[in-house]
């Protein structure tokens, strides 16, 4: 883990992500206080690792709530449909 956090223990990290077989787009605001060290764009990377197939977007200068970025999180969704 990048940041060196850990988030567990017992399974490696995001193991089950690696797992999910429908199409999935993960969205990341690049300043969301919940990913620690290296934002938005750190998480993405590390979920990339676990599942290259899905779509990933990061919204430049968002935080965990997408405020004042909620125009940018709906085209990031819309390009992904």
């Amino acid at each position: 883990h990048q940041t060196g956090v850990k988030l567990s223990t017992a399974r490696p990290l995001f193991d089950y992500f690696s797992h999910i077989s429908k199409p999935t787009t993960v969205i990341y605001g690049e300043l969301d206080e919940y990913c620690g060290e290296g934002g938005g764009a750190a998480a993405i990377n590390i979920l990339k690792l676990r599942q290259p197939t899905f779509g990933y977007e990061l919204v430049q200068g968002a935080d965990h709530g997408f405020y004042e970025h909620e125009k940018d999180l709906a085209r990031a969704i819309l390009t992904h449909l």
